[in-house]
């Protein structure tokens, strides 16, 4: 019994590892407020986007 708990416990702290690990995506502002904006208007920004996980975040146009 004492074995299949320390194995139960051991592998908990694998995934909390691997999930710990995983790629996380931050916005730097995540709204946006333009105020009044006249119909035909051009408005523009640029989110910043970053990965502060531990590996590589992969992004493509189909997300989008």
């Amino acid at each position: 019994m004492k074995k299949i708990v320390i194995l139960f416990l051991l592998s908990l702290l694998g995934v909390g590892v691997i999930v710990a690990a995983a790629p996380k995506i931050e916005v730097d502002n995540a709204t946006l407020d333009f105020g009044e904006v006249k119909e035909g208007d051009l408005v523009t920004h640029t989110f910043i986007l970053s990965n502060t996980g531990f590996h590589i975040l992969k992004m493509s146009s189909s997300h989008f």
